[in-house]
C-alpha cells in the first residue's frame, strides 16, 4: 500500500483480474464500516496489469497503471461515490 497524495492510497497485489473487484469491494466496505459512526465513503478504481503495455519500460507501466486507477477513481466519483469502479466489460 501507498499513499499517493491527499487522501489517495494505491494498493498493489498479486491478485488475479477476476478477484480485483471483490478485493476492492471488501476494501471499500471495510473502510466505510469501520469508521463509524463517521460518515465516510470510499471511491476505488481499478486496473490491471493487461490493460498497459507501454513499452515494457517497469516504470512507465507502474505510472499507466496508476493512471487507469486514477481515472476510475474520479468515474467513480462521478458517479455518485463510494463505489468500485472496474474497466468497461469486467
Amino acid at each position: 500500500m501507498v499513499r499517493l497524495g491527499g487522501e489517495e492510497i494505491a494498493v498493489l497485489t498479486a491478485a488475479v483480474p477476476a478477484d480485483l473487484g471483490g478485493l476492492a469491494e471488501q476494501i471499500r466496505q471495510a473502510v466505510v464500516l469501520g469508521t463509524a459512526p463517521w460518515s465516510v465513503t470510499v471511491s476505488l478504481g481499478v486496473a490491471w496489469l493487461d490493460e498497459v503495455r507501454p513499452d515494457g519500460d517497469p516504470l512507465q507501466l507502474t505510472w499507466a497503471l496508476v493512471d487507469q486507477a486514477d481515472d476510475r477513481m474520479y468515474a467513480a466519483k462521478r458517479a455518485g461515490r463510494n463505489r468500485v469502479m472496474l474497466p468497461s466489460g469486467a
